[in-house]
């Protein structure tokens, strides 16, 4: 339940007064980037290097709250991935230092580690002292998951950059008018479909990318995909990047002519059967982009990937839809007169999953029970209100699949996000789930789901009904969804 709470700062803070009016006329709140790494030790003596990242905003009284992520960085657990929330308490400490107590719970796993159903809990107390931008420090922590054989106590590292929240309140006619980035600050969303061949085969994927823009042609993101296609369903990555594009446009406005760019990409990724050694990966990758009416854009990407711990060498070539998310900062272009500038609603929820029969490799079925967080907006500005695009991510909690996970995305025709009272919906999701021996035999995936529920202000409540079917796999099961997140002004 940890998760639901960590993602509703947004509708606690805007009604309760926690958010802070920000001198432009909209709202604001503390938000902390962090990363952090650590070594656990297995019951047989085997160590897995853990990285960890987290986005916590400021909800009042010294507590943050949001969404966080482990991966596997060193050993041979490649592909182990959690996926949950975080409660963090702050205080000063002596001599300028700061700190921190906090409680992260997810859910997750991946080659083949121990954990059981997939459930993480993570304690931990941390001491930081201000160096450069951010705040270093030391962090006692213990990982462990109760149905698995995982129980580790451990100390690490913590690197942390205090940022500003920027929002408005859900429904808000107009934006409010400064320079700024508002929510977290990436500018440009992209949706991928693509493929890895490599000696030992091939297989397809399917992922996310947000942009952060830079100014002259520079960006930096993030990125997560997961298998979809070719036998390697439970392979799963996520990775920070960063690059450079040059637009051969000769003039202003619309243009055939694309921009180039390259693109480079490290994090973690494994699982599938797919040998990433400890889970490091690296790609170096070409770009094509060309801008389309409504904000929306279309990539083109051709690399490699490698990793430097394990075999895996591969060439990757994947499309991309792309959605220009800031409008005043997509592309470089100079700021619209604040009249023009339109806020657009966003809705964030954590979700708790039923799953009453999923169907594993071996002829049997049982429940599985998940955690994950899921995110809808308007596709388009220039387009009707009732089409949203969402979609989310989801690891296993509950059953035994603790391995199992997924990635879905997909349209909605369903109530306005800004609207108030009952909101229904219908949804056509699509993704790459696998992993903890559900049969989903190369990883793509499809949801229905219909959904009703209660907008409060900037509270949501949501329960959705519907079935996940795998493409090739024997997968075939009820879904059962409930969701509480915050709707905001972007």
């Amino acid at each position: 339940m940890l998760l639901l709470g960590s993602l509703l700062v947004m509708p606690a803070a805007a009604q309760t007064g926690g958010s802070a009016p920000a001198t432009d006329g909209g709202r604001s709140l503390p938000l902390n980037w962090r990363i952090g790494i650590e070594q656990l030790k297995l019951p047989d003596g085997e160590q897995i290097g853990l990285v960890g990242a987290s986005a916590l905003v400021g909800v009042g009284n010294g507590w943050f709250a949001g969404p966080i992520v482990f991966g596997a960085a060193s050993g041979q657990r490649g592909g182990l991935f959690v996926i949950g929330g975080e409660a963090l308490w702050r205080t000063a400490g002596p001599a300028g230092s700061r700190i921190e107590a906090g409680l992260a719970i997810g859910g997750g796993g991946g080659a083949a580690a121990p954990v059981g159903s997939g459930l993480m809990l993570r304690p931990h107390l941390d001491w930081s002292w201000p160096v450069g931008p951010g705040w270093l420090g030391i962090t006692a922590s213990r990982v462990d998951f109760p149905r698995g054989a995982i129980a580790s106590n451990q100390i690490g590292l913590v690197y942390s950059v205090d940022d500003i929240f920027r929002y408005q309140r859900a429904g808000s006619a107009r934006s409010a008018g400064s320079g700024q980035r508002s929510g977290f600050g990436f500018d440009r969303f992209w949706l991928l479909a693509g493929q890895y061949r490599s000696k030992s085969g091939n297989h397809g994927y399917g992922g996310l990318r947000a942009d952060h823009l830079l100014g002259n042609g520079f960006h930096v993101g993030i990125e997560a995909a997961g298998a979809a296609q070719g036998g390697a369903d439970g392979y799963a990555e996520i990775l920070g990047s960063i690059g450079k594009e040059w637009s051969l446009k000769t003039g202003p406005g619309p243009s055939a002519l694309p921009a180039v760019g390259i693109r480079a990409a490290a994090g973690l990724g494994g699982g599938g059967a797919v040998d990433t050694g400890g889970g490091p990966l690296l790609k170096l990758a070409a770009t094509l982009h060309w801008d389309l009416p409504h904000d929306l854009a279309l990539g083109v990407e051709a690399g490699r990937t490698m990793a430097p711990d394990g075999s895996f060498r591969a060439n990757h070539l994947h499309l991309a839809l792309g959605l220009n998310l800031d409008r005043r900062a997509a592309g470089g272009r100079a700021a619209a007169a604040p009249a023009d500038l339109r806020a657009d609603t966003v809705e964030w929820a954590a979700t708790l999953g039923h799953f009453p029969q999923m169907d594993y490799r071996n002829g049997s079925s049982d429940a599985v029970q998940t955690v994950g967080m899921r995110l809808s907006r308007r596709l388009s500005p220039a387009l009707d209100e009732h089409l949203q695009l969402t979609g989310g991510i989801h690891f296993a909690a509950g059953g035994r699949a603790g391995a199992y996970g997924a990635g879905l995305i997909g349209l909605a025709l369903a109530t306005p996000l800004q609207q108030q009272g009952l909101h229904l919906g219908a949804e056509m999701l699509a993704g790459a789930a696998g992993g903890g021996g559900i049969d989903t035999r190369g990883g793509a995936v499809v949801q229905p789901m219909l959904r009703a529920g209660w907008a409060d202000g900037s509270q949501r409540w949501r329960i959705g009904v519907g079935q996940i079917r795998s493409l090739r796999g024997d997968l075939r099961s009820p879904v059962v969804e409930l969701s509480y997140g915050a709707a905001i002004g972007l």
